[in-house]
């Protein structure tokens, strides 16, 4: 029975030097891993892949004016809450991004929160697309804080990687309108044009359709009750007027040129097609922006934009608030 007794109390010493062993490697391994988790630093790299061209990407991470607008926190801070510097930095509530470096197709910043500071790298790329790019966020950050979120800095620029894309694939945003394509439906027009002074806009504007109107009973050309308009401002007092009524019928009795004439647009070609509601005197605000998306996706003007709407829909005041719809010709 003694034997038996001594065997036991050393297999039992035997384990418990082993477990000890073995929680004493445990701690050892725990601890280098917290260790090399929280001093040791490594690159990182987030790719988002976005909607829009290449050069466009670019100018987002190169003009401050830009970054503003989707670099988190100054993306929802209220625009009278940052103040923008020297034309390569920002600030807003203690937080400041400076561009440090412009290299090709990449930006660094430099991003500060009281004494802390940090540079993240933002890259933009080629994708297998013409529509679409990416863009790559690089920093460098220990595991720790990679898993948990701990620095704040990192963490917003992780998330300003995503509110780049956010913000560039929604057009109502960076334009102010929403904004698409889609396909020419309606293809034939009876068009006039005029220059008058600015104050007599909404007067020449009224007889212009009336007299297409009538132009277009008495060719039988059977006018469909839409109207389409597109404003220019031609000097300080004077205004360009395009306008044009939709025509279904006795097309080859209309000229081509003359004071009347027969507009075509070639059917199921594109169309820059936006969502307009606001006063009739700013709608050149929706052509610049009309004109900025083209120009922005690199697409190729075919005719002037236009708003298209019903009979009598609209009075021509300019303050009167409407909703329409504009198109732009493209190829």
């Amino acid at each position: 029975m003694l034997n038996i007794a001594i065997t036991q109390i050393k297999k039992h010493l035997i384990l418990t030097g082993m477990k000890k062993k073995l929680a004493a490697i445990v701690f050892i391994a725990l601890t280098a891993f917290v260790l090399y988790a929280t001093l040791v630093s490594k690159d990182y790299n987030k790719t988002v892949t976005i909607k829009a061209p290449l050069l466009k990407l670019h100018n987002q991470i190169s003009f401050i004016d830009y970054i503003a607008r989707w670099y988190i926190p100054f993306a929802d801070a209220d625009s009278a809450d940052i103040k923008i510097q020297d034309r390569d930095k920002i600030t807003s509530f203690g937080t400041r991004l400076k561009i440090i470096k412009l290299n090709g197709l990449s930006s660094i910043f430099k991003i500060t929160e009281g004494n802390n500071s940090k540079e993240v790298l933002f890259t933009t790329g080629r994708n297998d697309t013409d529509t679409s790019h990416t863009v790559t966020l690089s920093y460098e950050n220990n595991l720790w804080n990679e898993w948990f979120g701990n620095n704040n800095i990192i963490s917003n620029a992780q998330k300003s990687l995503l509110s780049l894309k956010d913000y560039i694939e929604d057009t109502k945003r960076v334009y102010g309108y929403t904004i698409g394509v889609t396909l020419v439906t309606d293809t034939t027009f009876l068009f006039t044009q005029q220059i008058v002074a600015n104050s007599n806009k909404k007067e020449a504007l009224k007889k212009l359709y009336d007299a297409l109107i009538e132009y277009a009973k008495e060719k039988n050309a059977g006018y469909n009750g839409t109207k389409i308009l597109y404003l220019a401002a031609t000097g300080k007092d004077s205004i360009h007027l395009y306008t044009s009524i939709g025509i279904t019928s006795n097309i080859e009795k209309i000229p081509l040129y003359g004071d009347f004439a027969l507009r075509r647009m070639p059917y199921q070609k594109n169309l820059i097609i936006a969502d307009y509601e606001g006063t009739f005197g700013k709608l050149n605000e929706l052509f610049t922006a009309m004109e900025q998306y083209r120009t922005d996706n690199s697409m190729t003007s075919m005719a002037i934009p236009f708003i298209k709407f019903s009979a009598n829909s609209i009075n021509f005041d300019d303050n009167e608030i409407i909703k329409v719809k504009g198109f732009f010709p493209i190829l």
